[in-house]
């Protein structure tokens, strides 16, 4: 029989004084919960950053219950680098990708991923230690289907130009149906609700790095949840940091591959009827 001391009686008096501390302990327990999040990374051929962006992701505070790394590299560095941090708490699956282009590793990487939130960052970002609680919190919750993050310019290696993949609009700006896509931020600070992403179908395989079309797919995946009537939110809060390390030259061929998937991504949806992408 359960047995409710007064609280004058001695033993009452020692579970008052340590009220304190339990109550100190509650959030401090629920911090290393893990939450139902799979991060997602795709990479190729940057096993070093790699390195520094899975330590940062899996020092983030409440941790993902998962981290999914899918690789397209030509040789085993990175596979190497994964191997390094399997084994902790947070389990770190490696999928060895089949073939190449960024949107196909997301496809193959969704399907591997088993949590009910997906968070997706690039292998030359860094994220903050609440990055990971912060931009899924308004999924988690049923605010939005989607979220993304304020991403800031990182630290530069030498001869390399600050990079231009940054996002961090004043204020919280809104997203709608008629929002343009190029408003919404990049793939590489984002996360969906996994139901979310099975309904809007795969990522496009024409677009994205490795593709024929070079880049975009990120937003023809917004574009696709904006038109369906997914709700969309920024969170300032959810920083990552985009490594600059790419000499001028490299800066120059991103800027090239940035228009070339923009382009056709104004045609594809302009050919399709939809007036508001052009």
């Amino acid at each position: 029989t359960l047995q409710v001391l007064p609280p004058g009686h001695a033993g009452g008096g020692s579970v008052s004084a340590m009220l304190p501390l339990l109550r100190a302990l509650v959030p401090l327990r629920s911090r290393e919960m893990l939450l139902d999040v799979s991060v997602l990374i795709c990479t190729r051929d940057r096993s070093e950053m790699l390195d520094d962006c899975l330590r940062s992701v899996l020092a983030c505070l409440p941790p993902p219950a998962e981290v999914v790394v899918v690789d397209q590299s030509r040789d085993e560095a990175t596979r190497k680098v994964a191997c390094l941090h399997q084994g902790g708490r947070v389990p770190v699956k490696y999928i060895r990708g089949e073939g190449f282009g960024l949107s196909r590793a997301k496809n193959q990487g969704i399907a591997g991923c088993t949590a009910s939130v997906i968070a997706f960052t690039d292998d030359d970002c860094r994220v903050d230690p609440g990055w990971v609680e912060a931009l899924t919190g308004p999924l988690r919750c049923g605010e939005a289907g989607a979220a993304v993050g304020r991403t800031l310019p990182g630290r530069s290696v030498p001869g390399a130009e600050e990079t231009f993949a940054v996002y961090a609009p004043e204020g919280r700006p809104g997203f709608s149906r008629r929002t343009h896509p190029w408003r919404v931020g990049g793939g590489g600070n984002f996360a969906a609700s996994r139901k979310v992403l099975l309904e809007a179908g795969d990522y496009d395989e024409r677009f994205g790095p490795g593709a024929r079309f070079e880049s975009a797919e990120d937003m023809d995946m917004v574009h696709r949840l904006l038109r369906s009537g997914r709700r969309i939110v920024y969170v300032p809060t959810a920083l990552a940091w985009h490594r600059s390390w790419r000499p001028s030259e490299e800066s120059r061929r991103l800027s090239r591959a940035y228009g070339i998937g923009a382009g056709a991504y104004f045609a594809k949806y302009f050919l399709a009827g939809d007036l508001l992408s052009g």
